[in-house]
């Protein structure tokens, strides 16, 4: 009985610092806005900038591609040889695959 009394007013003098403590820890493990979740979520936000960034480099890209062709009749002959494997009547291409 007297270890129950002592318990009693261990809790009735810090009850602030036991509720803050188990405050801490739900913010660390539990709930939808632990520090746990943020931090995965702050990673996945990561990847997606740089999956971001990876097609702002192939759009930058196909619109230089673009650019060239519309431009120069020489370059869209040099295209459709080589990305679409056209040819004129009279020519034989053989590809060779690395």
């Amino acid at each position: 009985m007297n270890k129950i009394k002592k318990t009693g007013r261990f809790i009735l003098r810090h009850w602030f610092g036991i509720l803050c403590f188990a405050f801490v820890l739900y913010m660390c493990f539990g709930g939808e806005y632990s520090v746990k979740n943020i931090l995965s979520l702050r990673a996945q936000e990561n990847e997606l900038r740089k999956e971001i960034e990876e097609y702002k480099d192939s759009i930058n890209n196909f619109e230089r591609r673009i650019d060239e062709v519309s431009v120069d009749s020489e370059q869209l002959e040099r295209h459709a040889r080589e990305r679409m494997y056209m040819h004129r009547e009279n020519e034989d291409i053989y590809i060779i695959e690395d």
